[in-house]
């Protein structure tokens, strides 16, 4: 079983400007980190609703703090996916 946790945004109406997951995915336990700038990620969410939805599935830009942005982290455990999120380097 895999684990996943989103990376969140210490501040509200924050734009991520670069990111360094490399301390992250060399990690015992982490099996992938997806990123907002992965080109391979679709552009946008499918919530399965009558309208396709514009919103990104990982989103550059926070509106307030704790939202979900960036970055995901699937690991082996939900402490090695925490962990990982902690050597995220994010320049805001």
């Amino acid at each position: 079983m895999l684990y996943a946790r989103f990376l969140t945004s210490p501040y509200p109406h924050a734009e991520i400007k670069s990111m360094d997951t490399s301390k992250a995915e060399a990690l015992p336990g982490v099996r992938a980190i997806l990123r907002y700038d992965d080109p391979e990620l679709p552009a946008a969410a499918d919530l399965g609703g009558h309208e396709p939805s514009s919103e990104p599935v990982l989103p550059r830009v926070a509106h307030f703090q704790g939202e979900e942005v960036g970055a995901v982290v699937a690991a082996d455990s939900e402490e090695i996916a925490e962990q990982a999120l902690r050597l995220i380097d994010v320049e805001w």
